[in-house]
């Protein structure tokens, strides 16, 4: 019988590469700051408190959405195993339990189970259970969990933006207030999640050891296997799976820490299959010595509640070994708390995300990056968007429909320009460049819909959109997407921002692309450190963008005279505001380039009053008359009186 395995064939380097490193430094403790001034750690627990209220996240994907070269092999016991497992824990051990199972798996399932962390109290202990496929990245050192709708490559090239990083898990477990959490990952690569030395389990373990290790905060990890491929096989669960459900249905004792678990199962299953279980803390400072315990829900608390009266009856303090690692303590700077911010933002934990914004000061610029980021992170921002794109984008697609046999579009009427903002692959630089360029895109989408005549939008909201209107099933990716896009709005594009380069001094660069043939339409580079003002370079990057699209693809309309104003069909559609100008010309004018319209135009015109059929513009004259046909003729010089 074939042996498959929880991992994807299409890149041979997977099966032969080391499990990947999360990248942990720079958290932010909690507001209660770990290292408390009781030696003990144990004078806020009472009888009441001490058992602490446990949930799950489950998940489990056998069959993914893509196979074939750019998709998954399907496994064989992922659902099963987490189905099982979801059951014992609810039965056995009372926890409430989110299942994401097949389909409810993807990105977006996972990645918002996940932000509810960051909503949680020192009164919770969470367990999160993934079986699936995994991925390793040698080139980035990361490794990633795969959800249900992900792809395995993109044209050729890992398809990483579809993927959950380790390096954001580690962020989000690290930043939650939960007392205690703990992961248990049965996929390939799931040693990639530590960043250090494995911890012995508590020999002797009595009810004072599970006290201690109860009242103390916890981030621990066991995994099915280090940094190799691990077998998916099994009579009905995975092997890893199944000595796991063992150990839950059978411990005597009613109670038991994640350590012994993990040490049981590094025994029975190196002999059964050779790979090697891995347990352990995460080396982030809100693991603070304590571990994940297993209480049975029938089992009586009488005697741990006894236990912890003694202890804080006669206080000891607490082991050296156990003091709250000193990893990432200090606080991160502005930039950096931003960067990351972004980077959880960007990837649907956007309650993770708060809370990391508010570490950010009121100095100029923090307040701006501030500001920016809650804009961004706004739910109805992200509503009014879809909205909006989806109105246009129907309108567009109902007047192309109805005009087969004839030019598409009346010609004064323009259509407006859309601009999706992609993520761009990061070859090189991991998790930090990759921050840094969500950093950098999330910066340009404020200043680009503060600047106006362009509508910016994600590329998922604009995938849900073309998906949502049957334009196409595909994402942007696919060449006749673009092709189907380009029909509607021949004046948008494809934006490009990321950073590039391993350390110090990195490169950061934005590329407009045209929709269908891939030409790339303007471009900048910039050196990019921790001291670059962000919010400067995507103003002057945006302004730079503007002019580029008002030289090669200007707003344009037909105008009528209204007295000495014009009325023409420009407005919120095409973002249009008061701060920008429009040369006012006559109708063989029109096509002319921007160098000839700035000498030969009647003058320029500027929105005074928006209005969905046709916006009112004001006009500072040269030439006036009356009988004349006029066209308004975007200005490239966004903010200025050319």
């Amino acid at each position: 019988m074939k042996t498959a395995y929880r991992t994807a064939t299409p890149w041979p380097s997977r099966l032969g590469s080391a499990l990947l490193a999360l990248v942990v430094a720079g958290w932010v403790l909690a507001e209660e700051d770990l290292r408390s001034s009781d030696p003990t750690g144990l004078s806020s627990y009472t009888s009441a408190n001490l058992i602490p209220r446990y949930s799950a996240i489950v998940i489990g994907i056998n069959s993914y959405r893509v196979t074939g070269e750019e998709g998954w092999d399907p496994l064989t016991t992922a659902e099963q195993d987490a189905q099982a497992v979801a059951a014992e824990l609810e039965s056995h051990y009372g926890f409430s339990v989110t299942r994401l199972i097949g389909s409810s798996a993807t990105r977006q399932g996972i990645m918002g189970a996940l932000d509810q962390l960051s909503l949680l109290t020192e009164r919770d202990a969470v367990l999160v259970y993934y079986a699936g496929h995994g991925y390793y990245d040698k080139d980035l050192g990361e490794g990633f969990w795969i959800p249900y709708d992900a792809k395995s490559s993109i044209e050729g090239r890992p398809a990483r933006e579809d993927w959950i990083w380790n390096s954001v898990l580690t962020r989000i477990l690290g930043g939650s207030k939960a007392r205690h959490v703990l992961v248990v990952a049965d996929s390939c690569y799931g040693g990639s999640l530590f960043r250090s030395p494995p911890e012995r389990a508590g020999k002797n373990a009595d009810n004072t050891w599970y006290v201690r290790a109860l009242c103390h905060p916890s981030r621990y990890l066991i995994t099915s296997g280090d940094y190799e491929p691990v077998q998916d096989t099994g009579a009905r669960h995975s092997v890893f799976a199944q000595l796991f459900l063992n150990f839950l249905r059978h411990h005597d004792g009613g109670i038991f820490a994640a350590s012994e678990i993990g040490m049981a199962l590094r025994k029975r299953v190196g002999e059964i299959t050779g790979q090697m279980v891995r347990m352990g803390p995460l080396a982030v400072p809100t693991h603070a010595g304590g571990e994940f315990i297993f209480v049975a829900k029938n089992r009586s608390t009488a005697d741990l509640a006894k236990a912890l009266d003694q202890l804080l009856a006669n206080p000891v303090p607490m082991p050296d070994d156990q003091e709250p690692a000193a990893i990432g303590s200090e606080k991160p700077d502005l930039m950096e708390t931003a960067m990351y911010a972004a980077l959880l933002g960007r990837r649907g934990a956007t309650n993770s995300a708060r809370r990391m914004i508010e570490q950010i000061g009121d100095a100029d610029e923090g307040a701006d990056l501030r500001d920016s980021l809650n804009a961004y992170l706004s739910p109805a921002r992200r509503v009014s968007s879809y909205q909006q794109v989806f109105e246009i984008m129907n309108r567009l697609k109902t007047t192309l429909n109805s005009r087969t046999n004839s030019p598409p579009f009346d010609a004064a009427i323009p259509r407006p320009r859309i601009i999706a903002l992609m993520d761009a692959p990061v070859p090189q630089g991991g998790t930090e460049a990759e921050a840094q360029g969500d950093l950098l895109s999330v910066c340009l989408l404020s200043e680009l819909t503060q600047q106006g005549g362009v509508r910016i939008v994600e590329r998922e909201i604009l995938e849900n959109v073309l998906q949502e209107l049957e334009i196409s099933s595909t994402g942007l990716g696919d060449p006749e997407t673009r092709l189907q896009l380009q029909r509607l709005i021949p004046a948008g594009g494809l934006l490009y921002p990321r950073v590039l380069g391993t350390a110090g001094d990195r490169l950061a660069s934005v590329r407009l692309v045209d929709t269908e043939t891939a030409e790339v339409l303007w471009a900048e580079t910039q050196t990019f450190n921790g001291r670059t003002n962000v919010l400067e370079t995507s103003r002057h990057w945006s302004e730079a963008l503007l002019r580029r699209l008002a030289e090669i693809r200007p707003l344009k309309a037909k105008a009528a005279l209204k007295g000495e104003q014009l009325t023409a069909p420009l407005g919120a559609a095409h973002q249009i505001l008061p701060s920008m100008s429009f040369w006012v010309v006559d109708e063989a004018d029109k096509d002319l380039p921007s160098r000839e319209l700035s000498e030969k135009n009647y003058g320029l015109a500027r929105l005074i009053r928006p209005d969905a059929g046709g916006s009112t513009f004001s006009v500072a004259w040269k030439h006036y008359s009356p009988t004349q046909t006029y066209w308004l003729v975007e200005c490239p010089m966004q903010n200025k009186t050319p």
